[in-house]
């Protein structure tokens, strides 16, 4: 999928939230700590541009996995790497990289376990701090 037909299909999400903020619809609420709205407003700010590409790399990776496992590691480390490179520039905190993390922590960890640079577990913690323990876990395992 292009860059262009990703961005219309984010603007019809985003003109959903802006349908149901309008309805009171529930899950929708902006300004909760983890709701649809933030998280399509995240996806769409062009500060996040860089990370919505590299986690197009990301799922590529996932693919190419099974065929090629040292090229799905480097893909996959390549987004762990751009979001490293990102951290002065995007809020750490945002919904995008909680749904995220919370859904592909586990699988990042299933592929990476035997990755031969441990070092990018350390990466791992400074841009997902809320799972430093599964992180050092891995760390205290080489």
């Amino acid at each position: 999928m292009g860059k262009g037909s990703r961005n219309t299909i984010f603007q019809k999400a985003f003109d959903l939230v802006n349908l149901a903020n309008g309805r009171r619809a529930t899950g929708w609420e902006a300004g909760s700590s983890y709701n649809k709205s933030d998280f399509v407003q995240n996806i769409l700010d062009n500060k996040y541009s860089a990370f919505r590409d590299a986690t197009s790399e990301y799922h590529r990776g996932i693919d190419i996995f099974s065929k090629n496992k040292a090229k799905g590691q480097e893909l996959i480390v390549k987004m762990i790497k751009a979001l490293d490179q990102m951290k002065s520039k995007i809020d750490f905190r945002s919904v995008y990289l909680k749904v995220f993390f919370d859904a592909k922590s586990g699988e990042i960890i299933e592929y990476l376990k035997d990755y031969p640079e441990k070092s990018i577990f350390k990466t791992l913690k400074t841009v997902d701090p809320p799972r430093l323990a599964k992180y050092d876990e891995i760390l205290r395992a080489q």
